[in-house]
């Protein structure tokens, strides 16, 4: 019964965090954003002197991730919690039968999720093959 709350809660959570667009453009949009312009602009040429023979993209790749993982964890996270506090859902949610770490938990989770989904996002868009030049468009 009450892996059935953290499920429903989970669950509850995850459609509620689809809804709010601007979560979801500074999560997944904004690190390929970064990666697809930054990319354009340096290339990923490897240069002997300024990357140690790799090119920028191997360098930049784990920072777009942990961009990813830094916004959920320092502005999602948080922000909905201090939502819940300041909308008085913390406190109907203790009146209420749903076990506290139910509700935390679902929110652990679901952040867990997104920052999982963001970083493959990112790193499956970074791959070798997925960016053609722009004299080879068709």
């Amino acid at each position: 019964m009450r892996l059935r709350a953290l499920q429903t809660s989970a669950w509850i959570e995850t459609k509620l965090f689809v809804h709010e667009p601007m979560t979801v453009a500074f999560t997944l949009v904004l690190p390929l954003l970064f990666l697809f312009v930054l990319g354009g602009v340096f290339g990923n040429a490897p240069n002997a002197k300024v990357y140690s023979g790799h090119g920028p993209l191997d360098f930049y790749v784990p920072a777009y991730v942990g961009l990813v993982w830094a916004s959920v964890g320092l502005l999602a996270l948080p922000v909905r919690l201090a939502r819940y506090r300041e909308d008085g859902v913390l406190l109907r949610l203790r009146a209420s039968a749903a076990p506290r770490w139910a509700v935390f938990g679902s929110q652990a989770i679901v952040a867990s999720a997104i920052a999982l989904a963001g970083g493959v996002l990112v790193m499956r868009r970074s791959q070798p093959g997925t960016h053609r030049p722009a004299s080879t468009r068709a």
